[in-house]
């Protein structure tokens, strides 16, 4: 692959996860996936964002919308270990223990 990859996925929560993040207000939780993903586009060189339009109420629309940009091809892996990761911050208000928290799906892939 030769340009970047600009990419929207769609985070949909599993059961658990829509459990989990009924306990959060959207700001936080949009602060916390935008800082926890920060941390992994260092390990994985993809820029991500969490646009504000599209995550008005995730809760109860049951999905995170991500956009990215990334010359690799490691985006599952990416979601992945974002997943594991956001255990334990929601965690800290969720009563039980947490499995998957959520799918990610590829909704658009543009090559520049």
């Amino acid at each position: 692959m030769k340009g970047k990859m600009k990419v929207k996925v769609e985070l949909w929560f599993t059961a658990q996860g829509q459990l989990a993040i009924n306990e959060f207000e959207n700001h936080e939780l949009i602060e916390s996936f935008s800082r926890h993903m920060k941390t992994l586009t260092k390990k994985y060189m993809i820029v991500t964002s969490v646009p504000l339009d599209d995550n008005q109420d995730i809760a109860s629309a049951g999905v995170l919308n991500v956009l990215l940009e990334t010359k690799s091809l490691e985006v599952d892996m990416f979601f992945r270990e974002l997943g594991r990761d956001m255990k334990n911050p929601l965690n800290k208000r969720f009563d039980g223990k947490l499995g998957n928290i959520f799918k990610a799906k590829v909704v658009t892939e543009q090559s520049s």
